[in-house]
C-alpha cells in the first residue's frame, strides 16, 4: 500500500494508477486531465480525520474508475445520517461493514426493527413524513433522490464493535448541484 497525505495529478494526458492499493489521508486533487483509479484508490478516514476531494472547478472529465470512500463512525451506537459520495453502489455496500435490519436480503429481528431509513424530499407535509425504509438490499444508495440522505442505526454488531469504518465504492459525484430549500409553514 502506497499512502499520501495529499495527492495531486496534474496532467493533462491524465494519470493512472494500475495496480496495488493507494490510500490518501489528505486531499485528493485533480488539476489537469483524469485521474484514473483503476479501483485501486480509498479515501482514508479514522480517528485522526478524514480525506476529501479538492474543488474541481474546470476538469471536465476529474476521475474514470471506482474510487473506495470512507468514513469513521466513533460516537457509540445511534443514529447516523449518511450519504454516499458515489454513484453506481446499493446498500449491500454498507450492509458489508454495519448489520441492517427491517427489509429484503438483510436479516429480520423480532421485534420488527427498521435500522435504516432514506429521506424524500418530495414528501408532502411534516418533515417526519419523509422518511422511507428502503425495500431491498439491492436498492441505489441514491435511490433518486437529489441527495441521497439516510438515517441508519449503527451499533456494535456481528460485523464488529464501534469504532468502526464503513465504506462505498464506485464512481465520484462531481459537478454542480442544485439544493431546493423549502419553506416550513
Amino acid at each position: 500500500t502506497t499512502i499520501f497525505n495529499d495527492l495531486t495529478a496534474n496532467n493533462s494526458n491524465g494519470v493512472s494508477v494500475t495496480s496495488g492499493s493507494t490510500s490518501v489521508t489528505g486531499v485528493l486533487d485533480v488539476d489537469a486531465g483524469t485521474f484514473t483509479t483503476g479501483g485501486f484508490v480509498t479515501l482514508i478516514s479514522n480517528s485522526s480525520g478524514t480525506a476529501a476531494i479538492a474543488d474541481l472547478t474546470g476538469i471536465t472529465t476529474p476521475f474514470s474508475g471506482d474510487l473506495i470512500i470512507q468514513r469513521y463512525i466513533d460516537e457509540g451506537p445511534g443514529w447516523y445520517l449518511l450519504a454516499s459520495p458515489v454513484t453506481n453502489t446499493t446498500l449491500a455496500d454498507w450492509f458489508a461493514e454495519f448489520d441492517m435490519s427491517g427489509f429484503t436480503g438483510v436479516p429480520s429481528t423480532v421485534p420488527p426493527f427498521t435500522s435504516v431509513y432514506m429521506y424524500d424530499e418530495d414528501s408532502v407535509g411534516v418533515s417526519s413524513n419523509g422518511y422511507r425504509a428502503p425495500t431491498n438490499v439491492t436498492n441505489p444508495i441514491n435511490n433518486g433522490n437529489r441527495n441521497g440522505g439516510y438515517f441508519c442505526y449503527i451499533a456494535n454488531d456481528n460485523k464488529g464493535n464501534l469504532p468502526k469504518t464503513v465504506d462505498v465504492t464506485g464512481t465520484a459525484k462531481t459537478g454542480s448541484t442544485t439544493i431546493d430549500r423549502k419553506s416550513v409553514v
